[in-house]
C-alpha cells in the first residue's frame, strides 16, 4: 500500500483530503500537525505531532517519520513548511510542491509582484510600505505582511490619518507591502502542474464569500484566467502545483494576480468535486502508478458551501491527544 504524508492536519479542508486519499486511492495516510488536537490526526492511518513548520526540527522530524513510515509522497499545505519539506526530495521522497525557486519567489509577496513585473504579467501597483508615498496610491489601498497568509496583518488604508497611524504603529515597515486595492470579482485558481512543468489543468473559482479562507465559491470557465495562469507556470517555471489569487479588473476585465500561493489551496475540495483530482491525481502521476488524466470537461457552476461538520469520538479510546506524540505516533482509529 502506498503511504502518503499530509501536513496541517488541523486545516479546514484537510480531514476531507485525507479521507479522499484513503477511499478513492487506497493510500495509507500519515497526518502531522503541531497541535495534538488537530482533527485530521484522528482520521488518518497514523498521526504525529511535529514542531512548527518554520523550524529545522520540523524537517528532521518529518524526515524521520518518512523513513519510519516508508512514506512515498508528502503533501505540504502551509507556506512556512514548503522550503524545508522540499528538501525531502534529496532522500527520494516525492514532494507535491513547486520548485524551491518558485516557492521563494511567491512566499515573499513583494518579490512575487516584482517577478510578475519582470515577466510583463499584469498585477496591482505594489511597493514596500517603507517606500509608500500617499501621492502614489489612491485611497483606499491595501497593506499586508510580505510573508503571511489568511488575513493576518491585513489592513485597508482609507485615508491620510489612517496611513499616518499605521506607519507609527508598524514596528518594521520593510516587512509590509502597500498595494493598490483592486475593484472587481475575486477568483482563487487551482493550477495543476507536475515536477517537469507540464500544466494539466487550470480551474478558476469565483469567490462569493471570504472570511480568512474562502467560504463560498463557484467554478467558472474563464479563458483569460486560464491563459494567464498557464503563462505564470511556464514563464516562472513553477514545476509543481500552485494557487493564484486574482481580481478580474472591473474597468478592463483583465485578470490581475495579487498573490500566488505555491501550494494547494483550501478550495481543493471544490476542484475535486468539479472533476479535477489535483492532489490524488498528481500523487499517482509523480509516483508512476497511474497515467495523468485531468479532464478539461470539469463541471462549471458548481458551488462550494463551506460549513462545520461535527464529529464524535469516545474519549480515551478513539480520541486521545496524549497518545499522538513525536517519534512514537499512533494509529488513531
Amino acid at each position: 500500500m502506498t503511504t502518503v504524508l499530509v501536513t496541517c492536519a488541523g486545516g479546514v479542508a484537510v480531514p476531507g483530503i485525507i479521507r479522499h486519499l484513503q477511499r478513492a486511492h487506497n493510500f495509507r495516510v500519515v497526518a502531522v500537525d503541531a497541535d495534538a488536537h488537530a482533527a485530521g490526526l484522528f482520521v488518518a492511518d497514523a498521526a504525529y505531532v511535529v514542531p512548527r513548520g518554520g523550524s529545522w526540527g520540523f524537517f528532521t522530524t518529518l524526515r524521520s517519520i518518512c523513513q519510519q513510515e516508508s512514506v512515498s509522497a508528502v503533501v505540504p499545505l502551509a507556506d512556512e513548511e514548503l522550503v524545508l519539506a522540499s528538501k525531502l526530495r534529496m532522500f527520494g521522497v516525492k514532494v507535491l510542491a513547486p520548485s524551491t525557486t518558485f516557492i521563494s519567489q511567491c512566499i515573499d509577496k513583494y518579490v512575487c509582484m516584482t517577478q510578475l513585473s519582470n515577466h510583463d504579467i499584469p498585477h496591482p501597483h505594489t511597493t514596500l510600505l517603507c517606500d509608500a508615498r500617499l501621492g502614489k496610491f489612491n485611497f483606499p489601498f491595501v497593506v499586508k505582511p510580505r510573508c503571511g497568509h489568511g488575513s493576518r496583518g491585513f489592513a485597508i488604508i482609507d485615508g491620510a490619518h489612517h496611513f499616518d497611524y499605521y506607519m507609527r504603529e508598524c514596528h518594521d515597515t520593510s516587512a509590509y507591502i502597500a498595494q493598490d486595492m483592486l475593484e472587481g470579482e475575486e477568483f482563487t485558481v487551482s493550477v495543476v502542474v507536475d515536477s517537469v512543468n507540464t500544466v494539466f489543468a487550470v480551474v478558476p473559482k469565483r469567490i462569493l464569500c471570504k472570511r480568512g479562507v474562502t467560504r463560498i465559491a463557484v467554478t467558472e470557465i474563464n479563458d483569460d484566467i486560464t491563459q494567464l495562469c498557464t503563462r505564470i507556470a511556464l514563464e516562472m517555471h513553477a514545476c509543481g502545483p500552485f494557487n493564484v489569487q486574482l481580481v478580474l479588473d472591473k474597468a478592463t476585465n483583465t485578470p490581475m494576480p495579487f498573490e500566488i500561493n505555491p501550494r494547494f489551496s483550501t478550495t481543493t475540495s471544490l476542484t475535486l468535486a468539479a472533476g479535477v483530482d489535483e492532489i490524488g491525481g498528481l500523487i499517482r502521476h509523480e509516483l508512476g502508478i497511474g497515467a495523468a488524466s485531468f479532464s478539461d470537461n470539469w463541471k462549471t457552476g458548481l458551488v462550494l458551501l463551506r460549513q462545520t461538520m461535527d464529529e464524535f469520538r469516545t474519549y480515551g479510546v478513539e480520541y486521545n491527544p496524549d497518545c499522538v506524540v513525536g517519534a512514537k505516533g499512533r494509529n488513531p482509529v
